[in-house]
């Protein structure tokens, strides 16, 4: 009996996504999704409206954690040449099942970082970037003995810029960070 009420219930929460979507209706479509993600799939659920926007659940939440996350070397010193760059990009990503995150975006200039991380609301955001950024400059300056120089006593700034991608698109923030480069 219970199979067949929530396969009834299925049945009816897609028509009314399929309404929702045909006829336009963000906003009754974004409130359907949180009232009845859990029923719909027990992993990732799609936002239609935003196909940058990925749903998650969980046993007891529906989460879409985005964040912009900046951070600069000590001193403002340009030192992350190239061959750093693609080594600081492989460690961030080693460490995202670790502390259950995912790299959305990422633009690593020589004097800062600029991140689009996407993560579970249960691992604090300002534990993610200081592990990332602990563990970056301990291996950096392992591997790359000039970063360990006398006038230059750590890696990293203790400051980071952290801001929830909320109140622009997702896309808008990653073709900000894309452009970097060329400014």
């Amino acid at each position: 009996m219970r199979e067949c009420m929530d396969a009834c219930l299925h049945g009816c929460v897609n028509a009314w996504m399929r309404e929702c979507t045909q006829a336009k209706n963000a906003i009754f479509l974004d409130r359907l999704q949180l009232l009845f993600c859990p029923l719909i799939s027990k992993n990732s659920v799609k936002v239609n409206n935003n196909p940058e926007k990925d749903w998650y659940s969980d046993t007891n939440m529906v989460y879409s954690c985005q964040y912009h996350i900046i951070w600069c070397t000590k001193y403002r010193r340009k030192v992350l040449d190239a061959s750093i760059q693609e080594r600081l990009h492989h460690l961030i990503c080693s460490k995202q099942t670790e502390l259950d995150f995912k790299v959305r975006a990422s633009e690593i200039m020589e004097d800062h970082v600029h991140l689009i991380l996407e993560n579970n609301p249960k691992v604090p955001i300002t534990r993610i970037v200081g592990v990332i950024k602990g563990y970056t400059s301990k291996i950096l300056r392992e591997e790359f003995p000039h970063l360990k120089s006398r006038g230059f006593p750590c890696l990293w700034t203790r400051s980071k810029f952290i801001s929830s991608v909320g109140s622009v698109s997702l896309k808008v923030v990653k073709e900000y960070i894309e452009d970097q480069k060329s400014v």
